[in-house]
């Protein structure tokens, strides 16, 4: 079963100086993964984030992402990557599947690759680096239909929450359009 959370990382200054106090040193690892509880905040967490984006100041159009997809025990995509317009990449990406069977894009703004393809009623799904060594971060099938409408629903929620945080920022409705057309059309792919 897929389950879809979004949510907003904290600045790493603000993350860093909290790890100073705690444990009394600086911290060397990726602190995004290791301590998802003290650097995201969950997407419905309204007060928190309203705080966030008042004490930080943060613009529509830089606020960053974290998207958790998770197949039952496979990890589509998790708290190891955060970036600038992570649900805008996965739109273009589902949108690309519509004229091809495959879609590579990258992923935020560093050198990281989504790959999608589409094989039958199957979605392969892979996210790794452009560049060599060639990590892969995430790898998995899922069934074509139920990702598509969870990926319309979780967006749609993205879309909306956003526009309440932003109400004057215009492209989060657009989006929102957006998905919906791109998730009709995918959805009718495998009824031809």
């Amino acid at each position: 079963m897929l389950k879809i959370e979004t949510y907003i990382p904290k600045p790493e200054i603000l993350v860093q100086n909290y790890l100073i106090e705690k444990l009394k040193s600086g911290y060397s690892g990726n602190i995004y993964k290791d301590y998802p509880e003290l650097c995201y905040i969950p997407l419905e967490d309204s007060e928190k984030i309203k705080e966030l984006i008042q004490n930080v100041e943060i613009e529509s159009s830089y606020i960053q992402t974290c998207i958790v997809i998770k197949n039952g025990n496979d990890i589509l995509l998790g708290f190891e990557l955060n970036g600038l317009n992570l649900w805008d990449e996965i739109i273009f990406s589902l949108r690309n599947l519509i004229e091809e069977v495959e879609s590579e894009r990258l992923l935020g703004i560093d050198p990281i690759i989504l790959k999608m393809k589409i094989n039958n009623e199957q979605i392969e799904w892979k996210i790794y680096d452009e560049e060599p060594p060639y990590k892969v971060y995430y790898q998995s099938k899922v069934n074509r239909i139920e990702f598509i409408e969870e990926i319309m629903d979780a967006g749609k929620n993205y879309y909306e929450t956003m526009t309440k945080y932003f109400p004057k920022e215009k492209s989060f409705k657009e989006h929102k359009k957006m998905l919906s057309k791109i998730g009709k059309k995918l959805l009718k792919l495998g009824s031809k």
